[in-house]
């Protein structure tokens, strides 16, 4: 067992992990596409989400330290350009509004996936403690239940799994990011062009 020492400890790789790939992702934005970053990090994203769907009650501590590093380096490297490229769409006057919306549909819909993911945890923590332990158990999530390791590893392998496919999901749609804005249209060579003095 850990102590919330040690437990705060474990999570500081991965924020540090967070914080140098979302300042090397505003550093490259100049030079890398944003759909070459936003790519990269969904996919690095997507791998160390399935590599912590198999995460069980014997794996090692250094190992999901690493796999959570690379989930947050993946974080990092996407969320930043995903950002740019949606203020870019935006009229430069409206850029307030569209700040203001965009950070609110952030918080938002990020307590509600929070929500739906813990609510899925639990039904399948239910689930697989009936399955394991004989349908007049009690679940190893309620009053009184007994906290079984393996059941909970479980449930959380059946979270992970969920948000792999919603990830693989979302794939095709970062396909749309290649597309190249349009450019002004540029006068010809017979069109009158008026300068304002």
């Amino acid at each position: 067992m850990y102590t919330p020492f040690e437990v705060g400890l474990l999570f500081l790789p991965g924020a540090c992990a967070v914080t140098a790939a979302t300042i090397a992702a505003g550093r490259l934005s100049g030079s890398v596409r944003a759909f070459s970053l936003i790519a990269a990090g969904t996919v690095l994203l997507l791998i160390s989400t399935w590599a912590f769907a198999g995460f069980g009650p014997v794996t090692g501590t250094a190992y999901a330290v690493f796999w959570m590093c690379m989930r947050n380096v993946g974080i990092g490297l996407s969320l930043t350009p995903l950002l740019n490229v949606g203020m870019q769409a935006v009229a430069r006057e409206m850029s307030g509004h569209a700040s203001a919306l965009l950070h609110w549909v952030r918080q938002v819909f990020g307590g509600i996936g929070v929500g739906c993911f813990v609510s899925y945890f639990y039904q399948r923590l239910e689930a697989r403690s009936r399955s394991l332990q004989g349908p007049g158990s009690i679940p190893a999530g309620s009053e009184g239940g007994e906290a079984n390791p393996v059941v909970y590893m479980a449930g959380l392998q059946d979270t992970f799994l969920l948000i792999v496919i919603f990830l693989a999901v979302a794939m095709p749609i970062l396909l749309m990011l290649r597309r190249k804005p349009p450019s002004e249209p540029c006068a010809s060579r017979g069109e009158n062009v008026h300068i304002r003095s």
